[in-house]
């Protein structure tokens, strides 16, 4: 397991055990959970959220759409202390509102994990 991982592990371990984010800004959430995400954690997001985000037709988003509605978000989740909290406010959400955050962030998520990916074949 590589150094980034093992960071990654234990920030995954503090937060399940006290709900809090490491990180102490919104720029600094995203990025940490979007880290999170390609490590194949979503702590926002309930599986039963994710699958329906992704069943049926749905229109492809751009890149630059998804971190646009991701940046929106979670600027607006940050005020949130801990990931309990977040979720509460994304259940607020409408679901279609909700539906198309989700796919933004995993669009995001996919982005950086291809990005990675390729800067490791160089």
């Amino acid at each position: 397991m590589s150094d980034k991982q093992k960071n990654i592990s234990y920030k995954l371990a503090q937060m399940k055990s006290s709900s809090d984010l490491n990180a102490s800004s919104g720029h600094s959430d995203s990025e940490y959970l979007i880290e999170l995400g390609t490590q194949g954690h979503f702590p926002l997001f309930f599986q039963d959220w994710i699958q329906d985000s992704f069943q049926g037709e749905r229109k492809p988003i751009s890149l630059s759409k998804a971190r646009k509605e991701v940046k929106l978000t979670l600027d607006n989740l940050s005020r949130h202390k801990n990931f309990e909290r977040k979720k509460i406010a994304l259940s607020s959400m409408e679901k279609n509102k909700r539906e198309v955050f989700i796919q933004s962030f995993f669009r995001v998520v996919e982005n950086k994990i291809l990005d990675k990916e390729s800067t490791s074949l160089h």
